[in-house]
Order: C-alpha cells, then structure tokens, then sequence
C-alpha cells in the first residue's frame, strides 16, 4: 500500500507506524516521548508547530501530518531533523474522516516515508 502525499521533504526513512489523535482533536504533548524514538507517526489533525518540534528533539524519523502552515513548513525544511509528508495543503486542515480510518489500520506496521518521493509505503 502507498500513502501519497502533495507536499514533502526529507530523506527515506523506515520504522514502525504509530498513529496520533482523531480528526479534529489536538494530540497532548505527552504523546510524544521517548517511545516515538525511530519511528515514523501519523497525526490525524493539524498539528501545530510545537508538537513537531518535540518530535524532531525525541528523534522521530518521519512525520505524516494532514496540513502544515506554510511557516512551519518552511522553518522545518530547513532545519532538516527529519521527513516531512504534507497530505493536503498548507493552512489548519485536518484529515477527512474516511482517510482518518484507513491510516489509523496502519498502526504498528513497518513502512518507508519518502519526503522527495512524497509518499509512504508499507
């Protein structure tokens, strides 16, 4: 199965899949934490810029997240901790409910993101 994304960065990476949140629900800082070490996790709900930066600083390998803003986005490709996917746009989008349940079947499996290849593969 491929995830293909419209906007991405980074480098492949592999590692195990975790899944965050729900659509429309904001994920608690304390989600992210040395568990998410290698791995590669799916936000199902716009995702503001702290949370992504605390991945970055536990070492999460890639990021799959519903929409960015286009300043984060920005500040993140640069700084280059990690892949990026972007599934919709730039703005304060969450994930449609229908995507939201076939992501969430990813949980715990093994895949490979690609930031310049836009996708993630498991």
């Amino acid at each position: 199965m491929t995830v293909s994304a419209n906007i991405g960065f980074g480098p492949k990476v592999a590692g195990e899949i975790v899944v965050l949140g729900k659509p429309g629900e904001v994920v608690e800082s304390y989600q992210i934490n040395s568990s998410c070490r290698g791995e590669i996790i799916i936000f199902l709900s716009y995702t503001p810029r702290e949370l992504l930066e605390k991945a970055g600083l536990v070492g999460v390998r890639g990021i799959l997240v519903p929409s960015i803003h286009f300043r984060d986005y920005d500040y993140f490709e640069k700084a280059d901790d990690f892949s990026l996917l972007v599934l919709t746009k730039f703005g304060k989008l969450d994930i449609d409910s229908e995507t939201a349940t076939k992501l969430s079947k990813l949980s715990g499996k093994r895949g490979i993101l690609s930031g310049e290849g836009k996708n993630l593969e498991i």
